[in-house]
C-alpha cells in the first residue's frame, strides 16, 4: 500500500514539473511543456517593415493570422492547428539588420521546431523576392 502511495504521489510530482507556463517570444505566457527547444530566429539585411510585412504575408498564406501588434513589432497565428508567435527586432537601423523569431507551439502546449524552422524560411524567401 505504502508503495502504491509513494508511486502515485511520484507520478502527480513529475507531471507538476513537466507542466507549466511557457513565455513567448511575443511578450505573453500560455500553459505548455517548459524545458523544450521551440524557437528559432534568424538575421536580415533587411529593414524592419520589409520583414514584418514579410512575416505577414507568410503568416497569412500558411494559415491566418489572429493578432497583429505594430508596436512591438509582433504576430500571433494558427497553421495547422498549432500557434504560432513571431516577433521582428530591429538590430541596428543604419545597417539596416534586422532579427525574426519564430516560435511554435501545438494544442497540447508541446513544441514544434521544425513548423518554426519551416515559417522563418519561408519569410527568408519572401524577402529575397523584396529589394
Amino acid at each position: 500500500m505504502k508503495i502504491k502511495l509513494f508511486a502515485l504521489g511520484a507520478i502527480v510530482g513529475i507531471s507538476c514539473v513537466l507542466t507549466g507556463c511557457v513565455g513567448t517570444v511575443e511578450g505573453g505566457s500560455r500553459a505548455g511543456v517548459p524545458l523544450l527547444h521551440d524557437n528559432v530566429s534568424g538575421r536580415y539585411e533587411r529593414t524592419l517593415p520589409q520583414v514584418f510585412d514579410a512575416a505577414r504575408a507568410v503568416l497569412d498564406a500558411q494559415g491566418k493570422t489572429t493578432a497583429n501588434n505594430t508596436i512591438n513589432h509582433s504576430l500571433v497565428g494558427q497553421v495547422n492547428q498549432r500557434s504560432v508567435f513571431i516577433k521582428v527586432d530591429e538590430l541596428d537601423p543604419v545597417k539596416p539588420l534586422t532579427q525574426i523569431t519564430v516560435q511554435v507551439r501545438t494544442k497540447a502546449g508541446g513544441a514544434d521546431i521544425g513548423l518554426a524552422h519551416e515559417l522563418e524560411k519561408e519569410v527568408a524567401l519572401k524577402l529575397v523576392n523584396v529589394r
